[in-house]
């Protein structure tokens, strides 16, 4: 699985769908982006509330359905504050949840079950690409080791590679973005 980094920097790297068709302000879309982007990781609050953070992880939220679904609850409350596009602000959020999932199915994963619940509900079969292009976080398996082993050496080189793979690609949007807005504006 891919970091906070690495999922904040495809947030912001595919933050630049929204420039041209959406009344975006990169200022309040890119951080809002980034949260979205870790989304399906809530689930690993309720193992935390047991004292097993991993033991939810990686399935429902980690799903094509919970990304609809939550997209479809953000099209549903943009509708109804009256904010224009709401079909298309839903579908940019759709394509950052969907990118969780890629970059996870993208990952190193040590810990069974290997893999997400991809096609939850209709499979509960786990899914992980053959080729990992991302390494694994070293996380404990109860909470009194879970954030302490997420300060480790090998948790800082994934973030690097993360940042390397995925840098450029959010500096181009990051840019790119401002760009068009000073052109907009002028």
């Amino acid at each position: 699985m891919c970091t906070p980094v690495g999922h904040g920097l495809a947030g912001i790297a595919l933050s630049w769908r929204g420039s041209r068709r959406l009344d975006f302000r990169p200022a309040v879309w890119m951080p809002a982006l980034c949260v979205l982007s870790v989304l399906p990781d809530l689930d690993f609050l309720p193992g935390i509330l047991i004292g097993r953070p991993n033991v939810f992880h990686h399935g429902w939220t980690h799903s094509i359905v919970f990304c609809l679904a939550a997209a479809a609850l953000i099209a549903a409350g943009l509708s109804a504050a009256g904010k224009p596009r709401p079909a298309a602000t839903a579908g940019l959020c759709l394509l950052v949840l969907l990118s969780h999932l890629a970059l996870d199915c993208l990952s190193k994963d040590r810990l069974p079950p290997r893999g997400l619940q991809l096609f939850w509900p209709f499979s509960e079969r786990y899914v992980m690409s053959p080729i990992a292009v991302f390494l694994d976080v070293n996380k404990g398996v109860d909470n009194g080791t879970f954030l302490l082993r997420l300060a480790t050496f090998h948790n800082v080189k994934t973030m690097l590679l993360e940042t390397v793979l995925l840098g450029p690609l959010a500096a181009w949007a990051w840019f790119g973005n401002r760009r068009r807005k000073r052109e907009a504006a002028a």
